[in-house]
């Protein structure tokens, strides 16, 4: 799962680099999950009105938060550890975790 969440992060963080760097007014030095998905229905990139886009990283956020990302910069080096979570431990989040993985991570991207 850690692997998952690394690469919903990146590829998260990557299209907001992708839009700053193509003029879009977006904030690119913000690290957490939850900011980078704020920033970009705050910015004037086309991002904001993929409503496909804004479901899917609802959902991711989930994984995102249960994972407890620690994020540390130093330097230009930027290193983020996901922390396991055990979901069979809390029923509640194991149901909801089950019914959400796919739509939170489709096959086809």
């Amino acid at each position: 799962m850690s692997t998952k969440v690394s690469d919903a992060y990146l590829e998260l963080r990557n299209s907001i680099l992708d839009e700053y760097q193509n003029g879009n007014r977006i904030d690119d030095n913000t690290l957490h999950f939850n900011e980078l998905a704020n920033n970009i229905q705050l910015s004037n990139s086309p991002l904001r009105d993929n409503k496909e886009l804004f479901i899917k990283i609802l959902y991711q956020m989930f994984w995102l938060i249960t994972s407890n990302p620690i994020i540390d910069r130093r330097g230009n080096f930027l290193e983020i550890k996901f922390h396991p979570f055990n979901y069979q431990n809390k029923p509640y989040l194991f149901e909801l975790a089950r019914h959400i993985y796919s739509r939170s991570f489709p096959q086809n991207d």
